[in-house]
């Protein structure tokens, strides 16, 4: 505060709190204040700090607003992110591959989720530098060489969010190019059967139907055969 308030000693029944200029009034009710009085009261309560479902709605206020254009990163930067996928080499045809199939939105989110684990990577877009750093909490994406700093010109994904707007990007034909889409197939059968070879040189018999859809088999059946040549 600008001043200290003070009342004179001669007004009895009114006790002061030596050091910090504040008086406490014993059987005074709030009605009876003065203005003055209600003013200082006021300025000296602490404000209400908000829940844990207000901070979960601001967060979701502040994604919602970034596809209506109102904060600092736009929309088209963090599709542009998102397209990348993870750290992980072939992480993007891994995420296609596995939104060609028919999930709940709970599972999507669980691959997507996993598929990007824990890192950070930088960009430069449209001639500005972003930073973004992912866990298990989700997505930020900031301004700068760093999400910790610049906190207004930063931008929180939760997974449900990641994985909702990549399925919509793959929908609306936005995501990846289709020479990109075309090879998300045959890489998702190549790691598949190199993981199944590394396991096990000789794949026991019925194996494979279980694990592989019908129209891949026969360039699974290809592909280990050449994979068998190199062990």
């Amino acid at each position: 505060m600008d001043s200290t308030y003070e009342q004179s000693d001669g007004n009895s029944g009114r006790e002061h709190l030596d050091g910090i200029g504040i008086q406490l009034i014993e059987d005074t009710s709030e009605d009876q204040l003065s203005k003055a009085e209600e003013e200082i009261a006021s300025a000296l309560s602490l404000p209400e700090l908000p829940s844990v479902n207000e901070q979960k709605r601001e967060i979701e206020n502040r994604v919602a607003a970034l596809y209506a254009g109102e904060i600092a990163i736009p929309s088209e930067v963090v599709d542009e992110v998102l397209r990348t996928g993870g750290n992980r080499s072939k992480s993007q045809l891994r995420i296609i591959y596995n939104f060609m199939s028919e999930q709940t939105p709970e599972e999507y989110t669980e691959f997507v989720k996993r598929e990007y684990g824990t890192g950070g990577k930088g960009f430069e877009i449209n001639g500005m530098e972003y930073s973004v750093w992912f866990d298990e909490t989700g997505l930020q994406i900031a301004v700068g060489h760093t999400v910790t700093d610049q906190i207004l010109d930063k931008v929180f994904l939760s997974w449900e969010d990641v994985s909702g707007r990549i399925h919509q990007l793959l929908k609306q034909g936005e995501y990846a190019p289709q020479s990109v889409l075309d090879v998300a197939r045959e890489n998702a059968v190549k790691e598949h059967a190199q993981a199944l070879a590394y396991m096990k040189a000789d794949m026991a018999e019925g194996v494979a139907e279980l694990v592989f859809d019908e129209e891949d088999l026969p360039y699974l059946r290809s592909i280990l055969f050449k994979l068998y040549m190199c062990f």
